[in-house]
């Protein structure tokens, strides 16, 4: 099966080239939550996505629920191109209760 120019053209979320956010990659968010100072938090691609949330009056936002290792954390992901956004929260939507590594993995065009 051969595929066509466009399908092979279409990068993987966490290489996507409008996944950037003041010239630096964007995904995978950096964790947070409100713990003691002693909890490790997660980093990179790990837990598993639990919601997602636009910012009414930043365009250029969204912010991600996952949990990990029985815990909730939350990140923020912006894009330089604001035109984006809409892409990347539809298709995160469609994505709960997957694994973020997953995620990273999907196709975007």
């Amino acid at each position: 099966m051969r595929l066509s120019s466009e399908e092979k053209a279409m990068p993987q979320l966490r290489n996507h080239p409008k996944m950037k956010w003041r010239n630096a990659s964007s995904w995978p968010p950096d964790w947070g939550s409100a713990y003691a100072s002693t909890d490790s938090f997660p980093i990179g691609e790990v837990g598993t996505l639990k919601d997602v949330q636009r910012f009414p009056d930043a365009p250029n936002g969204l912010e991600v629920f996952m949990t990990w290792e029985g815990r909730e954390y939350s990140g923020l992901l912006h894009c330089d191109d604001f035109t984006f956004i809409p892409v990347l929260y539809e298709k995160l939507k469609q994505c709960k209760n997957q694994s973020m590594c997953n995620i990273g993995s999907l196709d975007i065009g």
